[in-house]
C-alpha cells in the first residue's frame, strides 16, 4: 500500500489553485471582450446610420441612436474587468477568495454583455 505524502492541505497549494483559475478567467475576460469588440466592430462596418440600441420583449425595440454607440457594450466590459482588477492588486488582505471573485464578475460581465450584443444583431 502507497502511502500519500503530499501537502493537499498546505494553504500555499489552495491559494495557487485559486491564483491559477483566477488567471484563467481574466484571460477569459480578455478574450471575450476582444471578440466583443471584433463582432461589434463588423456589424458597425455593415450596418445603416441608426440602429437599435435597446430591445424590450414587451414593447420591442425601446432606444434607438447612433451605431457608434453600440461600442459602448465592450467598452463596458472592459471598465469592469479594469476595476476589478485594480482592485484586486490594491488589496492588502491575504484573501484567497478575492482574486478569483473578481475575475468570475469581469468575465460574466464580458459574456453577458457579447450575449446582448449578438442578440440585439438579430433585432438590427
Amino acid at each position: 500500500m502507497e502511502i500519500n505524502t503530499s501537502t493537499d492541505n498546505n494553504p500555499q497549494t489552495g491559494r495557487q489553485q485559486f491564483l491559477r483559475i483566477a488567471n484563467l478567467f481574466w484571460v477569459s475576460a480578455i478574450v471575450s471582450f476582444i471578440v466583443t469588440l471584433i463582432v461589434i466592430l463588423i456589424k458597425i462596418n455593415g450596418s445603416s446610420e441608426i440602429v437599435a440600441l435597446r430591445y424590450n420583449i414587451i414593447i420591442g425595440v425601446s432606444e434607438i441612436g447612433n451605431r457608434y454607440q453600440l461600442l459602448q457594450l465592450p467598452l463596458a466590459g472592459l471598465l469592469v474587468g479594469v476595476v476589478n482588477f485594480a482592485l484586486t492588486k490594491l488589496n492588502k488582505s491575504n484573501q484567497q477568495i478575492l482574486p478569483l471573485l473578481a475575475s468570475t464578475v469581469a468575465l460574466a460581465a464580458n459574456l453577458i454583455l457579447l450575449f446582448s450584443a449578438l442578440l440585439l444583431f438579430q433585432v438590427n
